[in-house]
């Protein structure tokens, strides 16, 4: 992995990135799982969307805190 890669993926963009990433491959596994295909709808676009919310939420709150040493202003 590249350097600059590797510093993306250390901000809150790329952390948000990789939990999403890790969100949608976790429900095309269960989608296979439980009925053999992988079908999208508006249903499960709004359940990506919700879980982007639901991400953002440890994300936002890391970066405003200045305590947090990951993106807070004491990084």
């Amino acid at each position: 992995m590249s350097e600059a890669l590797g510093k993306f993926l250390a901000t809150p963009l790329g952390s948000a990135i990789r939990i999403a990433l890790g969100v949608v491959l976790g429900y095309f596994v269960l989608d296979l799982t439980s009925d053999g295909t992988i079908s999208v709808s508006w249903a499960e676009v709004q359940t990506w969307i919700a879980a982007g919310l639901v991400l953002a939420v440890p994300i936002i709150i890391a970066a405003v805190n200045p305590q947090d040493p990951r993106f807070g202003k004491g990084s």
